[in-house]
């Protein structure tokens, strides 16, 4: 059983990590942001997030897992095998925002069809991480 769950702040290369490990050890990569927002970018609702992301864990005895949510962090630090944390400075993790933003036209890496959020809101999450 391999399960690694990856977290730090967005834009310090949660995704591309998790993108990498899971090909170097034949796993699944469980991209939380495409259970927690719909394709425009909507916030799904929590349960429905939640038992989602529950089901996935839960089901699959391996798997690498990028993403934060304090609503589902519990579990997945208790399955988790492998804890990465990504603790980059902030002024890395917003130029790897905006980067991304640039290189995929706010889109997500992980699939395409959902929209990557960048707002104020976005914004001040990064500067404000380690609080």
């Amino acid at each position: 059983m391999t399960r690694v769950a990856v977290v730090g702040n967005g834009g310090s290369g949660k995704t591309w990590l998790a993108l990498r490990l899971a090909a170097a050890l034949c796993v699944p990569v469980i991209h939380l942001d495409l259970y927690r927002y719909d394709s425009y970018g909507t916030i799904r609702p929590q349960a429905a997030f939640r038992d989602e992301v529950h089901s996935r864990l839960i089901d699959s005895p391996d798997w690498v897992a990028d993403g934060n949510y304090l609503g589902t962090m519990d579990e997945r630090l208790a399955l988790a095998d492998v804890v990465v944390l990504l603790d980059l400075p902030v002024v890395v993790c917003l130029a790897g925002v905006l980067g991304r933003q640039v290189r995929h036209r706010g889109r997500r890496v992980e699939d395409a069809s959902h929209a990557d959020r960048f707002n104020g809101g976005f914004a001040y999450y990064v500067l404000t991480f380690r609080r």
